[in-house]
This record gives structure tokens, sequence and C-alpha cells, in this order.
């Protein structure tokens, strides 16, 4: 019935209440939104309603009358219920009377239930002691950064005395700043979803990325306080941000060429200059400024290469296969990262830049999604979940 776009999918169909119609979504390639599709049943070309700035998170549903369709994003942070009309499908409205999270929308024959999931899926942030005396035992940080299963995003500050992290607890997905035990913790940013935090190396500022109406953009906030400072007011999609060592530049990922590749640019401000040729996404430096290291792409299990900062030639490092994108960090010795091996567990590593060799730390109970590391590399925080509960909800009198 239909034929997606090369590295793309069409999925999610649901027939309209007179059978005349079939609505579906169609994702394309990471970086790209979301789009509903409507295709006539009798044959025709499919017709694009409307693009989606969030990710749809479950199957569309028709209003009873056929008139609008149901379907779930994340485009305030958590995966909400929203509403768009047929006939004026830019009009999205949220379904608040559904809460929040909420997938997988069901309407009853004559319209007036709504039924929904939501999965309360918590995550915290565990710290590790990698010293050679330490037990390696994870102690926890913050017991819960949220009801989903977005972030943390844990890092520490330079110095190793403050955590920036994720945290949805406010109603969305917000830069939460704290102690490094997790203490005297204070929300940071209010723009209504942010993700990615990381440290300016004086440690008084915060970048992070943020999804708006027109894709992904970078700001930068005074973490004593001040209005935030974006970076990227153009229309790409600009995420994974990280600073270069000595404060000048900040990179990050973009597929502004329509492939993935890192940029960078001026930390005041300015024009962003392109940095990979090959492909490349979360970029950090290394502690000395004179290497800049990677994800080769945002898939899992991605590789890690790396370039000089001045730039040159572009190179694999070999060994180093984490998780995902975010599941790695550079420290002064190595680069610290986990990857599932060792029949699937989870393994804590460390390539050493000396030798070139890698090393097995500790074993975890499952591979996070996220890994932070003080420079030194003596302690990490990752992401762990912790309870999950998963309910079926039921909304009266909808309308």
């Amino acid at each position: 019935m239909t034929d997606p776009p090369n590295a793309g999918e069409d999925w999610g169909p649901a027939f309209s209440p007179d059978g005349q119609y079939v609505l579906f979504v169609r994702t394309r390639q990471i970086g790209e939104p979301d789009e509903l599709w409507s295709l006539p049943t009798s044959g025709g070309g499919a017709v694009r309603l409307l693009s989606e700035r969030g990710r749809i998170a479950s199957p569309l549903r028709w209003s009873f009358d056929g008139q609008s369709v149901i379907f779930s994003s994340n485009r305030i942070g958590h995966p909400s219920l929203f509403r768009a009309s047929l006939h004026t499908p830019d009009s999205i409205v949220e379904i608040r009377e559904a809460g929040s999270p909420a997938w997988d929308p069901a309407v009853s024959r004559r319209g007036d239930r709504l039924a929904y999931e939501r999965l309360q899926h918590s995550l915290g942030i565990w710290e590790m002691n990698l010293s050679p005396s330490s037990n390696r035992r994870p102690s926890i940080l913050v017991s819960s950064t949220g009801d989903t299963d977005q972030g943390p995003g844990p890092q520490f500050s330079p110095d190793g005395r403050k955590l920036a992290y994720m945290s949805d607890r406010s109603g969305t997905m917000e830069i939460w700043v704290s102690d490094r035990d997790g203490g005297n913790a204070f929300q940071l940013s209010a723009v209504g979803g942010a993700g990615t935090p990381r440290w300016s190396p004086d440690g008084q500022s915060i970048a992070f990325d943020t999804t708006g109406k027109s894709g992904s953009k970078i700001v930068v906030m005074r973490v004593r306080g001040g209005a935030p400072r974006m970076l990227s007011p153009d229309s790409f999609h600009d995420v994974c941000v990280s600073w270069s060592r000595d404060g000048k530049w900040i990179y990050f990922g973009s597929t502004r060429t329509g492939k993935w590749q890192v940029w960078k640019m001026p930390a005041n401000g300015g024009a962003a200059v392109q940095v990979t040729r090959n492909g490349g996404q979360a970029a950090l430096e290394s502690l000395d400024g004179k290497y800049l290291y990677y994800a080769k792409s945002p898939c899992p299990e991605p590789e890690v290469w790396r370039m000089p900062v001045g730039g040159g030639i572009e190179a694999p490092v070999p060994l180093v296969r984490p998780g995902t994108w975010a599941s790695w960090q550079v420290t002064e010795r190595g680069i610290l990262f986990v990857g599932p091996s060792l029949g699937h567990q989870a393994v804590l590593s460390m390539y050493d830049f000396e030798s070139e060799s890698v090393s097995v730390l500790s074993v975890l109970d499952r591979t996070p999604f996220w890994l932070g590391a003080t420079g030194d590399g003596k302690y990490v925080a990752f992401d762990r979940p912790g309870s999950e509960q998963d309910q079926a909800m039921l909304v009266e009198n909808f309308r």
C-alpha cells in the first residue's frame, strides 16, 4: 500500500471509521520529524497531513466521527496524547484530561471514552568508585529523576563537586544541578524540553540542546542564574553538545548537510563550522585538547572515532564499542565505556591511550544509556532503572 523513502519506514496503520482511508506514520532517518499520512483504500496517492516535531510513540487512532486523529508524542518532554483536526492538521491540541505519560490511545465506538496506556518507569543516577582500593559497588546519588525512560544524562562538574542531569520532575524535561551527592538540587532550565547537559571548562556555564517547532537548538546558561542564550537560532537539528577544553568552541551533531556530522561554533555565538566529513555525532575533546573523539553514528553500539582538533585524518579507535552514543567518556588516561559483551552482560571497560589496550573494570546488571565520569577517571555516574508500573487508564465523558 505504501512506498516509504530510503532509510524510512511506514507503520501504525489505522482504518477510518467508514473504511475509506488509512492513516499511518512515516518515520524518516534520525533527526527528521515523524509525519502523519493519509491513504485512500480505493487507490491513489498518499497525502501528508502534518510533520510532528516530537517522536510519535505508538500507532494512531481516529476519533469516532473520523474528523480528527489522536496520537502520542513526546513533543513536550513526556509522551502525551494530542489531537489534530484532519481539516486543519497544524492545529494540534494536547488532550490534557489524559495526563502523562500516555501511549496507545483507543477511542470507544460512541466516542465518549478514551483509554490509554501509562507506563511509569523511573530512572535514578548511580555512582561507582573506580579506585583500586574500592569494592566498586554502585551507590545511589539521585533516587529518581522522573517517570519516563528519558534522561538523566549525569555529568560531573570539572572540579567534581557538582552534578548536572536531566529530570522531568517539574513536568517537562529540564536541566537540574545539585551537589555531588545529589543534595541541594535546583532546576536550571525552563525551556519546555532540554537534554544532554555539558559543563563549560570553568564550571560556570552549562550547554544543552532543546527541541522546538523548527528543530533542536543549542542553549547556554550560567549556573549562577541568568536568561538562556540560544546559539543556533536557525532551523537545523543540532544536538549532543560539548565544549572545547579552552572554552572557546561548542561542538554538536547536526544533519544540516543531510547526514550526521560533527560541527562546532564559537561559544559566544557565530557561524557554525563543519568538523567531520565522514560521519559523526556526539563529540568530546581529550583533556589535553589535542584530539576530538566522537561517536560515528547515533545507532546502537557505534564506533568511536578520533581526529586531531586542528583537523586531519578521521580514524576509528580500536576495541571501543559503547552500547550507545552516550555511554562513554574521555578521561585523562583513556576512554571509559560500557558495552554489551561477556555473554551480553554490561561491561564497564577502559581503553588506555598509552598502551592502546582495553581492560575490564566492572560488570553492571544492565547497560546504561548514559555514562558520566570525573576527569581523572576515578568516578563514573550512570542511569539505572528504578520501579516500573504499567497501567490501563480510562477517561470518561471524552469529547
